[in-house]
């Protein structure tokens, strides 16, 4: 596959603790990524290309969620024997489960 460098494609970058879809999956192209590049963008975030928009948008939601999975974890304590194992649940505005694992710490 060839891009020019107006061509345009779908960046994924890791979250920080307040970003939303919108701020890690996006729309770009090579002329608007260097850009980014000099206005902090690093390869720290992990930077990752798509040409299809939904595989671009599942990436995005599943950094997302890892981060949610994360802060959970964290804010529950890490306390407790090695390699225990704790239940975390996300759960939307109604109270319903969106995600469910057993994490081990």
């Amino acid at each position: 596959m060839k891009f020019n460098v107006d061509d345009k494609f779908w960046l994924v970058t890791e979250p920080s603790p307040v970003s939303e879809l919108g701020d890690i999956c996006f729309q770009t192209s090579l002329a608007d990524l260097i850009l980014q590049i000099k206005g902090g963008l690093e390869l720290k975030g992990n930077p990752t290309i798509f040409t299809v928009e939904d595989d671009a948008q599942l990436e995005g939601r599943k950094r997302l969620l890892v981060r949610s999975v994360v802060k959970a974890v964290l804010e529950g304590g890490l306390d407790g024997p090695p390699e225990s194992v704790r239940v975390v649940t996300l759960e939307n505005e109604e109270g319903l489960p969106l995600f469910e694992a057993d994490v081990r710490i």
